[in-house]
């Protein structure tokens, strides 16, 4: 990895942590990804990372970080 790309991704993950909870719904993701929320519960169905359920009628959760530096890594 270089180093510009580590930079970026630093501070694409730091600019997300200040607008977003650390546990996104995924409608959350969808939205900063900029795709369609069916897209992202892809993503994760295909293990790209891990979602969770968080109870009852409350929907599924995905951690904000790692999610985020997935999407930097793909871009």
């Amino acid at each position: 990895m270089s180093p510009v790309t580590a930079a970026y991704r630093d501070e694409f993950v730091q600019t997300i942590r200040s607008d977003y909870p650390p546990k996104l719904r995924f409608e959350q993701a969808a939205e900063i990804a900029n795709v369609d929320v069916q897209t992202v519960y892809d993503w994760s169905s295909r293990g790209h990372f891990e979602g969770f359920k968080t109870g009852k009628g409350r929907g599924a959760r995905l951690m904000r970080d790692p999610f985020c530096r997935w999407l930097s890594a793909r871009n």
